[in-house]
C-alpha cells in the first residue's frame, strides 16, 4: 500500500517507522503517523495538552479506540524499522537492553485494564518489560521487544514457593522470553548481546543463553557457589587486575550527590557455577565469564 503525506509529515521520522503498519486502511495508517508526530513533539503532555485542537484530540482518542491497531500490529511495524536500522549501522555488535518499568496509575479510576503492578493493593498501574537495541556507543536503534501485563491480586503472597516452580510460571521468565524475541529475525552477521540488571541474575536466563549460543551481560546480585568449592565473589577478587577505566556517575538528586568522576579497577574470571539445589536435573551446570569492578577513587 502507498501512502500519499504532505512532504513535512513524509520526511518525519514516524513515517518511515510506521509507513508499513500492518493494517489494511491507508487513512488509519495516515492518522497514526500524524499522531505520533503530534505527540512526539510534545513529550511528557496529555493527549489533549499536546493537540492543536479539540479535533486533532478527538481523532487521536478514535484512533486509540480502533481494535485493529493493536499493540502486536504497532510493536511488528517498529520492530521491522529497528531491524532496518541495525542493518544501515552496519554495527558488528548490538546491545539488546531489557528492563522492567512500574507505571502506576491510581489517579486514573476511569481508565480501563489496568492492575495491580507490585505497589500498594490499592494501587492500579501496568508492567511494561521492553527490550531496546542500542549500539556499544550508547545510540538507541528501536525496540526489539515489548510486553505489557498486570498482576493477578491472588498471586499476592506466593513469593515463598517461587523456588519450587519452573522458570514458565514465574514473572521472571519474561527475561527468557524476551531474548528469543529479540534474536528473531537479526541479521546473521551481528552479534547480539543481552543486557540486563540485577532482576535478571537467574541461573535459567543464563543457561538459555548458553544453550542458545547468545552473549549476555548481567549484573551480579548472587554469590554463587562455583566448582571450584569456593563462591563467585571470593574467587573473582583473587585475580589480578586487569586495568582500569573512569566512568561519569551522574547527580543522585535523592542521595544530595553531585556528578562525579569514579575509577574502577576490574577484574575477570571464567568460573563453572553449580547448578542451584533447587533446579530440575535438566538443568546442567554453566560456565560463565565474570567481570568484577572495584571503587577505587571519587
Amino acid at each position: 500500500m502507498s501512502l500519499t503525506m504532505k512532504h513535512e509529515d513524509a520526511n518525519h521520522w514516524a513515517y518511515n517507522e510506521f509507513k508499513h503498519l500492518g493494517i489494511s486502511c491507508g487513512r488509519t495508517i495516515k492518522r497514526f503517523v500524524r499522531s505520533m508526530i503530534t505527540l512526539s513533539r510534545n513529550i511528557g503532555e496529555s493527549i489533549a495538552g499536546a493537540s492543536d485542537n479539540k479535533a486533532e484530540a478527538k481523532a487521536i482518542y478514535r484512533l486509540i479506540d480502533n481494535e485493529k491497531l493493536t499493540e502486536e500490529v504497532v510493536l511488528h511495524a517498529h520492530r521491522k524499522a529497528t531491524i532496518q536500522h541495525i542493518k544501515e549501522r552496519g554495527e558488528p555488535v548490538i546491545l539488546a537492553v531489557q528492563d522492567t518499568s512500574m507505571l502506576n496509575y491510581t489517579s486514573h479510576e476511569k481508565t480501563k485494564g489496568l492492575g495491580d503492578f507490585g505497589a500498594g493493593v490499592h494501587h492500579k498501574g501496568l508492567i511494561v518489560h521492553s527490550a531496546l537495541a542500542v549500539t556499544p556507543d550508547g545510540i538507541a536503534l528501536g525496540l526489539l521487544d515489548q510486553f505489557v501485563w498486570t498482576r493477578a491480586l491472588e498471586e499476592r503472597g506466593k513469593r515463598a514457593t517461587k523456588r519450587q516452580r519452573p522458570i514458565e510460571e514465574k514473572e521472571s521468565f519474561k527475561w527468557l522470553k524476551s531474548m528469543d524475541n529479540s534474536r528473531t529475525g537479526m541479521p546473521t552477521d551481528v552479534r547480539l548481546v543481552h543486557v540486563g540488571d540485577r532482576e535478571a541474575d537467574i541461573f535459567e536466563f543464563f543457561d538459555h543463553a548458553l544453550a542458545c549460543e547468545q552473549d549476555f551481560l548481567v549484573r551480579v546480585v548472587q554469590n554463587r557457589m562455583t566448582t571450584e568449592a569456593c563462591k563467585l565473589f571470593g574467587q573473582v577478587k583473587q585475580e589480578l587486575s586487569a586495568g582500569h577505566i573512569v566512568v561519569e556517575v551522574p547527580r543522585d538528586t535523592r542521595r544530595n550527590l553531585s556528578k562525579r568522576e569514579v575509577t574502577l579497577e576490574l577484574r575477570h574470571s571464567r568460573v563453572e557455577i553449580e547448578t542451584p539445589v533447587n533446579m530440575p536435573k535438566k538443568w546442567i551446570k554453566s560456565v560463565l565469564s565474570y567481570q568484577y569492578g572495584r571503587h577505587q577513587s571519587g
